[in-house]
């Protein structure tokens, strides 16, 4: 397994999102606190602090998530990871991301691959048979790329026959 610290090994393929998601992301977050202080000291000002006071500690809550979720998202770089065992891949809650890991023997086929967002994996066994790993925030090459590398290394399922109602 290949963590953070650790070389690659050879065979391994990473896929990272563009920097400029994590940027718009900051860009984000240094106006929603822009916002707030400016609101805070308006509010100072006009003697109104405590009518303001609700706005300002949800924009600091709304902050404060958005930060962590940078800090994770930073953590988390390469998003995608093809390594010669495994497949990881950042997901988990909306506001606190993590590397999931699946190893390939533990993986039965792709149902779908080459969508805009995801890519449709069933596994082999467990409580949930089927994982979306998310590739929505690759450039389209590297998408491409990705879904073409996971087919070298999982095979796809069988189309399905549609029900008759």
């Amino acid at each position: 397994m290949t963590s953070l610290g650790q070389p690659a090994a050879a065979g391994d393929e990473f896929f990272s999102e563009p920097r400029r998601n994590l940027v718009i992301l900051g860009i984000g977050l240094s106006v929603l606190l822009a916002g707030a202080v400016t609101i805070l000291v308006v509010s100072a000002r006009e003697q109104r602090l405590l009518e303001a006071l609700p706005l300002v500690l949800v924009m600091a809550a709304w902050a404060a998530l958005l930060a962590h979720h940078l800090h994770r998202r930073k953590r988390c770089t390469p998003a995608l990871r093809l390594e010669r065992e495994r497949l990881r891949y950042m997901g988990g809650s909306l506001f606190s991301p993590r590397m999931i890991s699946l190893r390939f023997d533990e993986i039965e086929c792709l149902e779908r691959g080459g969508h805009v967002t995801n890519v449709r994996l069933r596994l082999n066994h467990g409580r949930h048979r089927a994982r979306v790993v998310p590739i929505g925030m690759l450039a389209r090459a590297d998408r491409r790329r990705f879904v073409e590398a996971l087919k070298t290394r999982v095979p796809t399922c069988p189309p399905r026959e549609r029900r008759k109602a």
